[in-house]
């Protein structure tokens, strides 16, 4: 069986405010509430192209789950099990390790970041049913450009290494997201959403 872990409630707020100051999510759509096309079924070759603001950064098919849709990309009934929305009636859902497949998903801010200030990213997690294993090491990363790639596998860059004599080379290495849940805190509840949250200072323009 393949196996989901549902993502939800994105957040992205400046965190270095007091608590008498009013943090704005600067995430559009966050909890996937605003869409276009009401989801049909979950399709291995499809593009999430149905939810405001949000779309997928490579080949691998990230899936939209709504109460407006059938059985397979229902809410809370669907093809991957039982989950309630966390908030209002959605949610999308990704693969997080099927060999070497996988799936992400992309939006927008409502504006750049700035250099040197301290923002704190959230979003919730809940483990399908149908699922046979568990992660821990899921992540949010902040880039000034678009992220677009035809692969259907980990989504690497390319970085040029100088080995000095006028000898270099482009080599594939992991992106580095800003954000990661910690390695010993597996995400295997099938009930109730997760949090992961975290902490960073931005180096300025980032904007995906």
């Amino acid at each position: 069986l393949h196996w989901k872990t549902l993502a939800l409630f994105f957040s992205l707020s400046a965190s270095s405010l007091s608590i008498a100051q009013r943090v704005d999510n600067m995430v559009f759509n966050p909890s996937f509430e605003e869409y276009t096309l009401c989801p049909e079924r979950i399709d291995a070759k499809g593009v999430m192209n149905g939810v405001d603001a949000w779309w997928q950064p490579t080949a691998g098919s990230s899936d939209y789950f709504n109460v407006c849709s059938g059985r397979d990309c229902a809410v809370p009934r669907n093809k991957m099990g039982v989950q309630t929305a966390r908030t209002g009636v959605a949610y999308c859902g990704i693969y997080c390790s099927q060999a070497s497949y996988r799936e992400y998903l992309q939006t927008q801010l409502k504006s750049p970041l700035l250099p040197g200030h301290r923002y704190r990213v959230s979003f919730y997690v809940s483990l399908a049913e149908k699922s046979p294993h568990a992660i821990a090491t899921i992540g949010a990363m902040l880039t000034s450009q678009r992220l677009a790639d035809s692969t259907w596998d980990v989504l690497m860059q390319r970085e040029s290494v100088d080995y000095g004599d006028n000898q270099s080379q482009l080599i594939s290495v992991y992106y580095k997201p800003q954000v990661v849940n910690d390695k010993d805190r597996v995400l295997d509840d099938m009930k109730s959403w997760t949090l992961v949250s975290g902490d960073f200072v931005a180096d300025g323009g980032e904007l995906f």
